[in-house]
């Protein structure tokens, strides 16, 4: 019986919510908040491992630091295939926005480089439960899906990721890490570095973004 009880309190966080913006009454914040408070106000009690699970679903202050990612951006961005190598020149664009009520972050490039036209999706978020910064990235270039992990430097305003992908000559695995500037919401700085699969560390990404 406390089981059916919990799924039915389940369902009606999550009937509220959607009822709430189908019929167009105001949301502010995000719904699960909002059916939080209307599951309060109706004097029904939420057990513990459901306001847990509703919780785990906010977006907090670790998304609102990101909030300079956020926008269009002319892009300018040099990649290093080997330590000893010419790097490639791309010019293109950057969009950012958030989606699924400000959990994630969902980023277009498109750029033009001298092996012709560049496409890439990424996706970035914080995961409530491990406490961590999550990236997808996929692209043109590639069929492979990366996935990464990354924090947040709040007193020098810099984002880190860092994933792994594997060489498609020596299919070993490659570990690679980034550093974006977000100090100044107008300009960022991203910087990129490879781990070679003989063990050496080199500068393999230079990107800056100018807001339109």
């Amino acid at each position: 019986m406390k089981r059916t009880r919990d799924i039915l309190t389940v369902v009606a966080i999550a009937g509220v919510a959607f009822l709430a913006g189908r019929i167009g009454l105001p949301i502010v914040g995000n719904s699960a908040a909002n059916a939080q408070d209307h599951q309060h106000d109706q004097g029904m009690e939420m057990p513990p491992h459901v306001k847990a699970m509703m919780d785990a679903g906010k977006p907090g202050e670790f998304h609102k630091q990101l909030e300079n990612l956020i926008g269009e951006f002319d892009a300018e961005v040099k990649i290093w295939e080997t330590p000893d190598s010419e790097p490639m020149k791309f010019t293109g664009t950057v969009t950012r926005e958030w989606i699924l009520g400000g959990r994630f972050i969902k980023e277009i490039v498109k750029a033009q480089g001298e092996m012709g036209p560049f496409e890439a999706i990424a996706y970035i978020g914080y995961n409530n439960i491990d406490g961590q910064y999550e990236t997808i990235w996929m692209e043109s270039m590639s069929t492979a899906i990366i996935k990464g992990s990354g924090s947040f430097n709040p007193d020098k305003k810099e984002f880190f990721t860092m994933s792994k992908y594997r060489n498609p000559y020596t299919h070993k695995l490659i570990t690679n890490w980034n550093k974006i500037e977000l100090g100044n919401s107008s300009r960022q700085v991203a910087t990129g570095w490879e781990t070679t699969v003989d063990g050496r560390d080199f500068k393999n990404f230079e990107g800056v973004f100018e807001r339109k």
